[in-house]
């Protein structure tokens, strides 16, 4: 899961210096200026002026560097497949995510293989039944295209192998949905 904007800024200001010093800095040199605001100003305080605004500067620019570096639009890797329960009506496997903010509880999902050329080919198609307290997803799979049922038997098998070939996406493709809506055979 992405971290708070606060937090990226608190760690920014942390790897900048002393936080508690910055703001001190800034306190001091205000209310001097509140107190004789028409005051000649040495050269040693507009450099230290300066000094902290390049510091916040610094800091903004620390901090949107730090969110840029820590984008999670990456697709969620696949740690392991079991049986689903029998209550998901024709259910075939669950597959554990590891936690993204791409999916959402219900909804819809698509199953790709990558083969060893880097294609995605659809598998199957399913839901996202669960998003547990660390945020892992749990997605019932609901579908599966002819011809990779081994696939799913090795998912729910947990070969390694498997299941670092699968991709999960939080889309299902045009084709697979009828104008009514629902799924049909692809």
């Amino acid at each position: 899961m992405p971290k708070p904007l606060r937090l990226y800024a608190f760690e920014a200001a942390l790897n900048v210096g002393n936080l508690v010093a910055l703001i001190l800095t800034l306190t001091l040199t205000i209310i001097v200026w509140l107190i004789s605001p028409n005051t000649f100003l040495p050269f040693w305080a507009f450099l230290l002026v300066l000094l902290i605004l390049l510091l916040f500067i610094f800091w903004g620019w620390a901090t949107c560097y730090a969110v840029y570096k820590d984008r999670s639009t990456r697709l969620p890797r696949v740690l392991k497949g079991r049986p689903a329960e029998s209550f998901y009506n024709d259910a075939i496997a669950c597959i554990i995510l590891e936690p993204s903010n791409l999916f959402s509880h219900g909804g819809a999902v698509s199953v790709y293989f990558l083969t060893d050329d880097k294609d995605e080919v659809l598998v199957g198609w399913g839901f996202v039944a669960i998003i547990n307290q660390s945020g892992a997803l749990q997605v019932i799979l609901t579908g599966v295209i002819e011809g990779w049922q081994e696939l799913v038997d090795q998912v729910l098998h947990n070969d390694q192998n498997a299941l670092d070939k699968l991709l999960v996406k939080p889309t299902l493709p045009a084709r697979l949905l009828r104008n009514g809506g629902g799924f049909q055979d692809v």
